[in-house]
């Protein structure tokens, strides 16, 4: 009962840091896809704003 326990917990654990890992990994990823993404908006926001400044 208790080597069925122990490995019962060893599996929870392998999932739970497997778990851990991969959404860590996922937010990383959602962050720098939205702060990509951010920047390029900025950057043809501010470009614009420049053309409109320039030929006004």
């Amino acid at each position: 009962m208790l080597v069925v326990l122990v490995l019962l917990l060893q599996c929870y654990c392998f999932y739970y840091f497997y778990y851990f890992y991969y959404y860590k990994y996922y937010y990383h990823y959602y962050q720098s896809h939205y702060h990509y993404h951010y920047n390029q908006s900025h950057y043809h926001y501010c470009y614009y704003h420049h053309y409109y400044n320039f030929y006004s």
